[in-house]
């Protein structure tokens, strides 16, 4: 959407002033809390994109402030109330909701897709930024602009407690103790060197990406056409790199599918190894179970010839016995010899 990038973080302190509010008065304004803010004459619910509460959030962030220490000429010591503790980001959207709801229906539900995907890379760069320390994000539908607020800050104590902002690290790095103009001027110059840092950066990560310019008209002096041919310059690359994204991930989506599918086929052929394998298995038992049967019937067969070998020694030796009694009852005559000679024994000399 033609336009350009504003982008913007302040850090704050768990008391104001008359300069500057608290965390908790920013957290409560950011979720829309009654009283809470003045400028808004018509308050909406803010779309939480990340985390539900700006005020849980930073009453999470005060209290590990609450419990952390800084180290000052060797010595640790509390932190104490003025000190910056945590950091609310507002990024802006260019387009004015007036515009927006002058669009056609389809139009419109295009634009606000295409904000919530500006969102999401605004969450995405601020992680980025500040990795770990992003607790809640959402947009915000009740101003001239939809704009994000972002609350960053620690969660945990800590016992050497760090600035946040990136801006003052750069100014305390560059200066240190050194309290002359000349000191001043070279934190002054790295807070700005940082600053403008952060700013391309943005540019580079997200605004391109959105067709936004880096910067404004009237802060180059650019004519309405000039700025117009910008914009559209700006627009089209973002199409590019849209159309490009939506490639890669097309691509991404083929080779993954392309993996499940190969997935698939291994296991298929996985699973038929498998069933082979059972099937062998299967038939080698049963082959075993053949051969012992088969074994069994031999053993038996044997044992049984055994026992009708051990059953004829049996009977001949019996008819040998009995042959030697009728042999000897045969040598007598009489009424026993022709007894038996009834039975066909006869005498023998």
């Amino acid at each position: 959407m033609a336009g350009y990038q504003f982008i913007h973080y302040e850090a704050y302190a768990r008391i104001g002033n008359k300069k500057k509010r608290s965390l908790s008065s920013i957290a409560r304004e950011a979720d829309r809390e009654s009283t809470s803010h003045p400028h808004v004459k018509v308050p909406l619910k803010p779309e939480y994109l990340l985390g539900d509460s700006f005020s849980n959030a930073a009453s999470l962030i005060v209290s590990a402030a609450d419990k952390s220490y800084i180290r000052h000429g060797g010595k640790k010591r509390k932190l104490r109330k003025d000190a910056n503790i945590g950091i609310g980001l507002v990024a802006s959207h260019p387009i004015h909701l007036d515009e927006l709801m002058k669009l056609t229906e389809g139009k419109r539900k295009q634009v606000l897709s295409d904000i919530k995907e500006w969102a999401s890379d605004v969450i995405t760069f601020t992680e980025n930024e500040f990795p770990g320390l992003v607790q809640c994000a959402a947009l915000h539908w009740d101003e001239s602009y939809p704009h994000l607020h972002i609350l960053i800050g620690r969660l945990e104590p800590s016992s050497d407690y760090e600035q946040l902002h990136k801006g003052e690290q750069a100014r305390r790095k560059a200066q240190g103790n050194d309290r002359t103009s000349k000191g001043k001027k070279l934190g002054n110059d790295a807070y700005t060197k940082e600053m403008r840092r952060f700013q391309d950066m943005y540019f580079a990560e997200v605004s391109v990406l959105n067709g936004q310019a880096r910067l404004g008209p009237g802060r180059r002096r650019l004519s309405r056409p000039e700025w117009l041919k910008e914009q559209a310059q700006a627009e089209a690359l973002a199409t590019v790199k849209k159309n490009a994204e939506q490639a890669h991930s097309q691509v991404q989506h083929e080779n993954e599918k392309a993996k499940y599918q190969a997935r698939l086929i291994v296991s298929a052929a996985r699973e038929e190894a498998v069933a082979i394998c059972a099937k062998t298995d299967a038939e080698r038992k049963e082959a075993l179970r053949v051969k012992k049967e088969a074994y069994e019937m031999l053993e038996k067969a044997a044992f049984e010839r055994k026992r009708a070998l051990e059953t004829n020694q049996k009977n001949q030796q019996l008819k040998r016995v009995l042959n030697e009694r009728i042999e000897k009852l045969s040598r007598y005559d009489g009424f026993l010899g022709r007894l038996l000679g009834i039975f066909g024994v006869r005498k023998r000399n």
